[in-house]
């Protein structure tokens, strides 16, 4: 077996460091690419929303305002309606904010009610 010369290692050395630079410059090519996409505008809120919507804290959080939404929304359109007049749509605002505001406030017991309640009338 021949041994290699300082000289032939050395060059052997050079083309394999060569070898491994070109891989690392081509990986952080494709990763520079990836950040570019990521921080475009479009691409950066479907990514966060993406994540907003699958957290499953947050999911329920925005299920519960949208039922005290909707509930004070419903509450206001019962007891004024379409109305012209300035101070009932100023008072049916009210109500609607304050209806909102008891019902986020005490959504598990609307919760556990609704389902006694379904469980009531829907027993098995």
């Amino acid at each position: 077996m021949k041994k290699n010369t300082p000289l032939e290692d050395l060059k052997a050395t050079i083309l394999l460091l060569e070898n491994q630079q070109k891989e690392e410059i081509q990986l952080l090519k494709k990763e520079l690419s990836n950040v570019h996409e990521n921080l475009k505008p479009i691409n950066f809120l479907r990514n966060t929303l993406h994540e907003i919507l699958h957290a499953p804290d947050v999911k329920d959080d925005l299920l519960n305002a949208l039922f005290a939404l909707v509930a004070g929304y419903f509450s206001k359109k019962i007891s004024v309606g379409d109305t012209e007049n300035p101070l009932k749509a100023f008072l049916g605002s009210l109500l609607q904010f304050g209806v909102t505001g008891v019902v986020a406030e005490h959504i598990e017991r609307i919760k556990s009610f609704a389902k006694y309640a379904y469980s009531l009338i829907f027993k098995k």
